[in-house]
């Protein structure tokens, strides 16, 4: 039997740069890392500004149905809105009117009609409001 010859087993070593293929799988976590945190805060922040958006949206439907209300006592109480009012203005007028009814209320009132039902056939008299 001729003697056959064999190739040398190589085995190749591709651990060779070990030491850069590690620095550079450090850096590629540090970097991804950062860009995880980046992601909460943008998340984060998204959350924030959803919230303040449906916050404001709240805000824009109580306002409104607050300037609906005020309309329809304006109009219950027969005042005419010739021109669009801002709802300051409308809540303005309000607080004049009802400063008027506070000041008609608190006013002395004094029945101006005359005694002149006593007697024996009165049954009651007039009771002076004060």
């Amino acid at each position: 039997m001729p003697p056959t010859s064999l190739s040398p087993f190589e085995l190749p070593f591709y651990f060779y740069n070990d030491a850069e293929n590690q620095q550079k799988r450090c850096e590629l976590m540090r970097r991804k890392d950062r860009m995880s945190e980046a992601i909460k805060e943008t998340k984060k922040s998204l959350n924030l500004i959803r919230e303040k958006k449906a916050s404001l949206e709240n805000e824009v439907k109580d306002t409104t149905e607050k300037e609906i209300s005020f309309r329809n006592e304006l109009k219950h109480k027969g005042l005419k809105i010739e021109h669009q009012l801002s709802i300051k203005e409308i809540a303005e007028h309000l607080k004049q009117k009802n400063l008027e009814v506070e000041k008609i209320e608190k006013s002395i009132r004094v029945c101006s009609i005359p005694n002149q039902f006593s007697g024996p056939d009165i049954l009651g008299m007039v009771i002076r409001e004060i």
